[in-house]
């Protein structure tokens, strides 16, 4: 676009040349007109300047389409050669149809059968003849139909000419280089991006010129396969884990350009998986763009798949908790998750700044080679109760764990891997309970937590470039090795009530120079006998004791889940009952787990 400024705006001598000059040059233009008639399909058109200018598809009377069209060519002809002015040119009614009239001359006339054949009325068709007419016999010698135009690197694209020349045409490109063009087609030239640039292409003819924009550019980024695999695991498995590895899976087959970015979208909401559905196909739509490239959009078919294996226990867990109540953006945790080594991570963190805090959990890859991490999670927050907040999460956590529901996801060479994130208000918490297992080939995973202002813009999707500072980590102490406790218990139903402390007997952590008040992210694994002896039916009920104050607390007990957000008070909530028998025996297996944001050590109570 060419701007002129105020100094340089043409003077009233020149805007009345030009004024003198327009309709000069269109006279030339209708007197270089080429006018013929062409058969087209079943009918006939009339073209001017090589482009259909009227379509007749039915006879009238004893004449085709084909003479009728010849008959109007040969009439515009003797028009143009009178010099008649287009504004003689019009539509109007002629018996029961319509005509396009020049001055008195009728060029061709729109018959009610022509016009159902064009689905409209014999008006409403001669007008629009007129309009193209018009058009075509307004054309200049030659010009492009776009002002400007964006080649893909490495690709060609036509760009539409028109004009009444009918050549040759001579093409350029300026500066030369990063792009070829050549007028090989009627209508068109061909450009070829040859290397990313900017500049000018120029058409030339033997009776005028036109000259427009043109880029070569990149794709945002391309994909590496349109029908990328997940894999979920569990023996049931919601939709929004399924949802998550396949956008996870389609983010993976995304190559981007340095500074481009990618979002995914899901087409359709993923079923549920398990016995009756091992496998089912996922569209995903993915789009790329970054600032100097192309747009890209595309849709991938990602086939996921559920896998059944032995789940593997957690070797060490990590715990993000110090500070709990965060004051200023800095780095909150980051360990190694070691090849062979499933870990767990704890974090729970209180935005204690007094504004907005974003908090995010990474994954980073600093090798050479990508890496696969089988994901069993449970988020939750942000939420002003901090009680609550760590229930939610400990809880789903139990349910997923213990139906091995997680999705398997690859993290790839030299890159951060965004596992969540969010803005917390003030004392909003965030709290998850992860467990983390490197799959295959081992690479250098580290998880990261950390808080940062509010105006740090992140998503769920990002995957960026690892930074040379990510290799130098400094690791948290918070390190505790063997995050289960696995206890045997008895209770005999004519003996005294049974007390299962929770949180007690704190672990120690790798380096034995602290340990874990409460045991918050231990798994207790309970293996309890029950046993009446006595010669009446017994009812044994398993409850649960806030015993250091207000706690939430979740259990999974033969299987059933079991929890509450918020126990407080003196009395003991029921979980579970047992109705048992004279002389019976049963085994009954728990599993709990001190959850964040809860008062523990808590106690189980078992009694009839």
């Amino acid at each position: 676009m060419i701007t002129l400024s105020r100094n340089h705006r043409p003077s009233w001598t020149a805007l009345f040349l030009a004024a003198l000059i327009a309709p000069a040059l269109a006279s030339v233009a209708r007197a270089a007109a080429t006018v013929e008639a062409r058969a087209a399909g079943a009918g006939a058109s009339i073209l001017i300047n090589r482009r259909p200018a009227a379509t007749l598809r039915t006879p009238n009377g004893s004449l085709q389409p084909l003479e009728r069209a010849q008959i109007g060519a040969d009439r515009i002809s003797a028009m143009l050669a009178q010099g008649q002015p287009l504004e003689k040119l019009k539509a109007a009614p002629s018996g029961a149809g319509a005509a396009v009239l020049w001055g008195a001359q009728t060029i061709v006339l729109a018959t009610p059968a022509e016009a159902k054949a064009h689905n409209t009325t014999p008006l409403a068709l001669a007008t629009s003849w007129v309009n193209q007419i018009k058009r075509q016999l307004s054309l200049p010698p030659i010009r492009f139909t776009v002002r400007d135009v964006t080649v893909p690197l490495g690709e060609n694209r036509r760009v539409p000419i028109e004009g009444f020349s009918p050549g040759p045409f001579k093409t350029s490109i300026t500066p030369e280089g990063f792009a070829s063009a050549r007028a090989d087609e009627p209508g068109s030239v061909l450009v070829s991006g040859v290397k990313t640039g900017a500049g000018l292409l120029t058409i030339e003819g033997p009776d005028g010129s036109d000259q427009i924009s043109i880029m070569v550019a990149r794709y945002a980024g391309r994909l590496t396969t349109a029908a990328p695999d997940a894999e979920v695991t569990g023996s049931s498995v919601p939709a929004a884990a399924v949802a998550e590895a396949a956008w996870r899976a389609a983010r993976a087959s995304c190559a981007l350009e340095p500074g481009a970015s990618a979002s995914m979208a899901l087409q359709g909401e993923p079923k549920p998986m398990g016995a009756g559905l091992v496998r089912q196909t996922v569209p995903v739509q993915v789009r790329m763009d970054g600032a100097g490239y192309l747009k890209s959009a595309s849709t991938v078919n990602v086939e996921v798949s559920l896998t059944r294996s032995p789940p593997i226990p957690a070797q060490v867990l990590f715990y993000s908790n110090n500070p709990e109540q965060v004051k200023r953006p800095e780095p909150l945790y980051a360990a190694p998750i070691k090849p062979g080594e499933p870990a767990r991570l704890l974090y729970h963190h209180q935005n204690g700044t007094g504004q907005k805090l974003r908090i995010s959990l990474m994954l980073i890859n600093t090798s050479d080679q990508p890496a696969r991490v089988h994901v069993c999670r449970a988020l939750a927050g942000p939420h002003i109760d901090t009680v609550l907040v760590g229930y939610v999460a400990g809880a789903q956590f139990l349910k997923d764990l213990s139906q091995d529901v997680g999705f398997v996801m690859e993290v790839p060479a030299k890159s951060r891997i965004v596992l969540w994130t969010a803005v917390l208000g003030k004392m909003d918490t965030a709290s998850g309970v992860l467990e983390m297992h490197q799959l295959g080939t081992p690479g250098s995973l580290v998880v990261r937590v950390l808080s940062e202002a509010a105006t740090v813009l992140r998503t769920v999707q990002d995957v960026t470039e690892a930074q040379t500072a990510d290799s130098m980590l400094a690791f948290s102490g918070h390190q505790y090795p063997e995050p289960v406790r696995k206890l045997t218990e008895e209770y005999s139903a004519d003996g005294r009530w049974l007390f299962i402390r929770v949180g007690k007997h704190a672990i120690p952590d790798s380096a034995s120079e602290r340990v874990l008040d409460g045991n918050y992210g231990v798994l207790y694994d309970i293996n309890l006998t029950l046993s009446n002896p006595t010669s009446d039916t017994k009812n044994v009920k398993v409850m649960f004791d806030p015993t250091a104050g207000i706690a939430g607390v979740a259990s999974i007990i033969d299987g059933q889940f079991y929890g509450k957000s918020h126990v407080v008070g003196t009395r003991e909530l029921p979980l579970a009952s047992f109705r048992l028998s004279p002389g019976e025996r049963r085994q009954v297996r728990v599993n709990t787990m001190p959850l964040a944001g809860s008062n523990y050590p808590a106690t189980i109570v078992v009694r009839s």
